[in-house]
């Protein structure tokens, strides 16, 4: 099989933190927070902004020749106490919907599934503490 006339393009760094294999196959390399921490009262909202930063330094949101890519395309969030707190991830917004009195937090991890990097990649995001009222 073969890519034959494909163009495959690269972001390059202004840094060379980044090394080749970062360049032609990125994964997620961190998620940045608007705040570490957040507080809701019970049956309201609030939201944290997210971004996800590739390995090759590149950061969302960014277009592609096709489309722009947020934050929800390449990692998912997840409440430690549904019971607490919920969330939903659309485009670079976090929304926490509170549930009830209670402190629980939200845990972040990739969904970017590129290229299968050997050897694996193992990356621990920040998380966001949450007391909800």
């Amino acid at each position: 099989e073969s890519y034959g006339n494909t163009v495959f393009p690269v972001h390059v760094p202004d840094t060379s933190s980044a090394g080749f294999t970062d360049l032609i196959w990125p994964y997620v390399a961190r998620v940045d927070l608007g705040s570490s921490t957040a507080s809701v009262a019970a049956d309201a909202s609030t939201t944290v902004s997210v971004s996800a930063v590739l390995s090759s330094g590149r950061a969302t949101p960014y277009t592609t020749e096709t489309s722009t890519q947020y934050a929800a395309g390449l990692v998912s969030a997840e409440s430690s106490d549904t019971d607490v707190a919920t969330v939903s991830l659309s485009q670079g917004t976090l929304t926490i919907e509170g549930v009830s009195a209670g402190s629980c937090t939200i845990s972040f991890s990739s969904s970017f599934t590129a290229a299968t990097r050997t050897p694996e990649v193992s990356v621990t995001f920040d998380t966001i503490a949450v007391t909800v009222t």
